[in-house]
């Protein structure tokens, strides 16, 4: 491989978890005989394109950006776009998918009912995770019972008027929940098409058409994240009170939640002690394949997951790992039946962190995904599981 081809530019949106991401990912291509320059602080994007042709990588890998104009980086470069969000700072990723030369989805697309003939050829790429030798199976010495790491929504005004773009009709937002059937608002029952469908049927009855932008996000981004994910952490509560809530401060304007609000914690380290100190760590989301849940699993740490309608599609977590071998697996109608028999098992949840672990170390790795990526593109020449030292900088703006 010659000295430029052996060269990889990352880029993400800003935030310390993408940072995260991309340096770990980095980190993967430096295993696999890369070089990698990133950054998740671009503030030119002509700059930007300026740099990276005279970087001349074979690579351009993006986090929910795409390709404008092919003519922004040399045809000799590779671009890649690794969508993990559908709607990203207001606006839709798939509006305009550009002219990048490869598309990964985090999460399977079939969730957001998007036409098939609309979408360009793409490929499911899952999180990784770091894993280190000698990490200590900490169960039968936990000092928590259940501990959730994550975001959630205010609590619902359910006096909030819901008001469409060209009409005068409105609806108070409780009598507009009263007319739905929930399931597909649910995490476990999420459907993007039987979402639409419910709100529409509500439109349809009072006259209303196109909702306004903020009233629609309301709907179908704000609502899923609420509704299951607050029933899941009462019915922890409904078990024990030993629990720990950790995420945006959003948590401290629930009244029954704040007085378990831990704080935000950024930084990996800072999680897995939660994890580990953790006898049941809850996931509650569409995605069952997350970032989280393979950290959780990398720190040998137990997690108990909410079922979806993803699981058993490609990228879905039941692709990788199996309930009750891997990971507790429960529903909006068994969370506290099957939270409360692990919670007496400590041998059950032993084995379990120990199998998880085997697995994300055999298959789960950021190295993994950077071998993905790089067969993907024919790129992969170098020597694999490389001793030598390759470069991981950040770009400076």
């Amino acid at each position: 491989m010659n000295k430029n081809s052996k060269k990889i530019v990352l880029t993400g949106p800003p935030g310390d978890f993408y940072k995260r991401i991309i340096r770990s990912l980095g980190r993967g291509f430096n295993k696999i005989g890369f070089d990698v320059y990133w950054s998740n602080q671009i503030s030119d994007d002509n700059k930007f394109y300026e740099y990276v042709n005279s970087v001349n990588p074979i690579l351009l890998f993006e986090i929910n950006k795409i390709l404008k104009d092919r003519i922004l980086i040399s045809k000799k470069v590779i671009h890649a776009t690794w969508f993990q969000d559908y709607r990203f700072n207001g606006l839709s990723l798939l509006d305009n998918f550009g002219c990048s030369d490869k598309f990964y989805f985090l999460i399977n697309p079939d969730v957001w009912n998007i036409d098939q003939e609309l979408l360009p050829n793409y490929t499911i790429l899952s999180p990784g995770v770091d894993t280190h030798e000698n990490i200590k199976n900490n169960v039968g010495s936990e000092i928590i019972d259940f501990s959730f790491a994550g975001f959630i929504p205010d609590p619902l005004n359910l006096n909030h008027i819901i008001q469409c773009k060209n009409t005068k009709n409105n609806i108070p937002l409780n009598r507009f929940l009263a007319l739905m059937d929930l399931h597909p608002f649910m995490q476990s029952t999420y459907s993007a098409e039987g979402m639409y469908i419910e709100i529409n049927k509500v439109l349809q009855m009072h006259g209303m058409k196109e909702l306004k932008n903020s009233d629609l996000h309301l709907l179908d981004e704000i609502l899923p994240r609420t509704i299951e994910r607050s029933r899941i952490i009462k019915m922890a509560l409904g078990i024990s009170d030993s629990l720990e809530l950790y995420g945006p401060e959003n948590w401290l304007k629930w009244p029954t939640f704040k007085g378990y609000y831990k704080g935000n914690i950024n930084d990996l380290a800072d999680l897995n002690k939660v994890y580990s100190k953790t006898r049941i760590n809850i996931h509650n989301g569409g995605l069952s394949m997350h970032f989280r849940v393979l950290e959780c699993m990398a720190n040998k740490s137990f997690i108990a997951l909410n079922k979806t309608g993803l699981d058993n599609k490609i990228g879905g977590i039941l692709e990788s790992f199996e309930p009750e071998t891997h990971f507790a697996h429960y529903s909006i109608d068994n969370f506290s039946e099957v939270c409360a028999d692990y919670l007496k098992d400590t041998n059950k949840r032993h084995s379990i962190v120990e199998r998880a672990y085997a697995e994300v170390s055999r298959s789960h790795t950021w190295m993994h995904r950077a071998k993905q990526v790089a067969r993907d593109l024919d790129i992969l020449e170098a020597p694999e599981n490389c001793n030598e030292s390759y470069v991981l900088k950040e770009i400076s703006n």
